[in-house]
């Protein structure tokens, strides 16, 4: 199997944040960087960006390969423009970080060192970004339930420390069970007295 550098003329390198996005040219034979550029993360920034690779890659959109960090968060829609542009979109692989502190770390290394990251890697081998509807209801379901779990945790923390103030005969040594913590089904106010003893 080819790697990257056997199978395209160029790659580019982004590294994303909320406000811009920092975009490294870089020819896939040499390594030399072609060019590198940043701009904001707004619809009409990104849409620059990708006339801005057009113009810098002699426009055939299936000789260059887009290595992007982020493409999750902050590069979500760049990601999604650039793929519906016609362009390759991979992940960029994770950086060492001891690598960054050696070499120093800016906007424009980073993009640069996302771009030159994949160019010994099989074409096979990359990293596809996670993306659709599928993907996204997945991962809002999972913020929310985080955020609900995190809100019961709380919740009970706050029922323990208000049974350590009102002695109620509850043995508070141990963790409160489902069913003491749990809220009374009559009318929904408080807990059930059976729970408390």
């Amino acid at each position: 199997m080819a790697i990257v550098a056997q199978s395209y003329d160029f790659v580019v390198g982004i590294d994303t944040h909320s406000r811009t996005h920092t975009l490294a040219i870089i020819s896939a034979v040499t390594g030399a960087e072609i060019s590198n550029e940043t701009f904001p993360s707004t619809t009409t920034g990104m849409k620059r960006a990708l006339r801005w690779i057009s113009r810098r890659s002699a426009g055939d959109k299936s000789r260059v390969l887009l290595s992007m960090e982020g493409t999750g968060s902050y590069g979500a829609k760049l990601r999604q423009l650039a793929t519906e542009s016609d362009y390759r979109v991979v992940e960029a692989p994770f950086p060492e970080r001891r690598i960054g502190r050696k070499r120093g770390k800016s906007d424009s290394i980073d993009a640069a060192r996302a771009a030159r990251a994949v160019l010994g890697i099989e074409t096979d081998e990359l990293r596809e970004p996670r993306a659709g509807q599928h993907h996204t209801a997945l991962r809002v379901l999972t913020i929310a339930r985080t955020a609900m779990v995190r809100e019961r945790t709380a919740a009970i923390n706050s029922l323990i420390a208000l049974l350590r103030v009102v002695d109620l005969g509850i043995e508070l040594r141990k963790s409160l069970t489902p069913k003491q913590s749990k809220p009374s089904q009559r009318g929904g106010h408080g807990m059930k007295v059976s729970a408390l003893g």
